[in-house]
């Protein structure tokens, strides 16, 4: 996340020089892009044979740049005041023979739907009794989909033993207050 409102972009080929490269997601002003125009959050890059046909694919936070409480063409509530749910989207690359992966498509399903969480972890396939599954983690709980476009979501069964808390795909989770209160 860079600047509090996009993703930021690096490469190494050694892992001790870096070079920054254009910033795959951003806030925009397609009219499309209403759902995140201010602001393209957290989330993750997940690369894997068993998500997106085996290509790069980003699932991430977004803000949108208006502040109904919902999306005039799809009913979704994402109003902006305290207590909203989060939402995310999907973005794929533009160009997979691009070696440094420059140029991010955000999905034209967007936004993603469904019960949603804050800090999306990568992607991963599962498979429950002959059915594919994609999973995420976010707010320490499990997401699931059948849909292998990844818009259509649910929470996962707590039954399954996966383990609860932590904050998902995010790097951070706030502190609580000491027991005297102080942070």
């Amino acid at each position: 996340q860079f600047g509090q409102c996009a993703w930021a972009h690096a490469v190494s080929w050694d892992g001790a020089r870096w070079k920054n490269l254009r910033y795959p997601l951003i806030p925009d002003d397609n009219p499309a892009h209403l759902y995140d125009g201010c602001g393209c959050y957290d989330g993750s890059l997940t690369h894997s044979p068993d998500v997106n046909d085996g290509n790069p694919v980003i699932l991430y936070d977004l803000s949108p740049a208006y502040s109904p409480t919902t999306m005039p063409e799809s009913g979704i509530g994402v109003g902006l005041g305290s207590g909203d749910r989060p939402i995310q989207g999907v973005a794929r690359p533009a160009d997979l023979n691009d070696p440094e992966l420059q140029y991010w498509v955000k999905d034209p399903q967007n936004p993603v739907v469904g019960s949603l969480a804050g800090y999306p972890s990568q992607i991963w396939k599962s498979n429950a009794g002959g059915v594919a599954h994609w999973n995420y983690v976010a707010g320490g709980r499990r997401k699931t989909t059948t849909d292998p476009t990844l818009h259509s979501w649910q929470s996962g069964n707590s039954s399954e033993g996966f383990p609860g808390g932590g904050a998902g795909g995010q790097w951070f989770e706030p502190m609580p207050p000491t027991v005297d209160g102080k942070p």
